[in-house]
């Protein structure tokens, strides 16, 4: 890779429905049709960031809200609250509580139930969870090294309540621009950090 951010997302996609060990969290959805399954998938190359503090910036719930700024912010869900919230800390497969998703950091319009399914230490996590909006919010998020730097990669995959799916393909859309303003966000915090060539 060059030692420029690059950005990436994949074309979002209909007919994804998740593995059975994910399903699994959702045994109510499991003869729902694979074509509502909705799926985004972005990536972005960080040069010069070291890969654990992308991981710890990406898993803090204020570094998560840094990422949503100015748009909106997540509250605290009951189990995370403490002084340094990071979802590299709750317990597995428990269900964390509620966070509001904020409009404009002030107006309540959408929850999610937030349930972190799988951790991988340093590199991944899965969250499982439910929205107002969505049956399921399935969210991967990973962190790679890549020679130069760091490589965030996030991949939704959800399904939408009945009463908007005509509307599927506006959430999309929504769904890929929050997560290009996220990323976005990392990338500059990044490039502020990442060490200066020597003159």
């Amino acid at each position: 890779m060059s030692d420029t951010i690059s950005s990436e997302t994949t074309p979002a996609q209909s007919g994804h429905r998740p593995p059975p060990s994910v399903l699994a969290h959702f045994p109510d959805l499991e003869g729902k049709h694979a074509k509502l399954w909705q799926r985004v998938r972005r990536s972005t190359f960080l040069p010069g960031a070291d890969r654990l503090q992308v991981w710890e910036a990406a898993t803090r719930l204020d570094g998560i809200n840094a990422e949503l700024a100015p748009v909106m912010r997540m509250t605290v869900p009951r189990a995370m609250r403490g002084d340094r919230p990071s979802l590299a800390d709750v317990p597995l497969a428990e269900p964390l509580g509620r966070s509001w998703i904020l409009l404009g950091r002030i107006l309540p319009y959408d929850y999610d139930d937030v349930t972190i399914a799988e951790r991988e230490e340093g590199h991944r996590f899965l969250e499982v969870s439910r929205m107002s909006s969505a049956h399921a919010w399935i969210h991967e998020r990973t962190v790679d090294d890549r020679p130069g730097g760091a490589v965030l990669t996030d991949q939704l995959t959800y399904l939408l309540k009945p009463h908007l799916r005509p509307i599927t393909p506006l959430y999309r859309r929504t769904v890929e621009q929050l997560f290009a303003h996220r990323h976005r966000r990392v990338a500059r915090r990044f490039a502020r950090l990442a060490p200066r060539p020597a003159d």
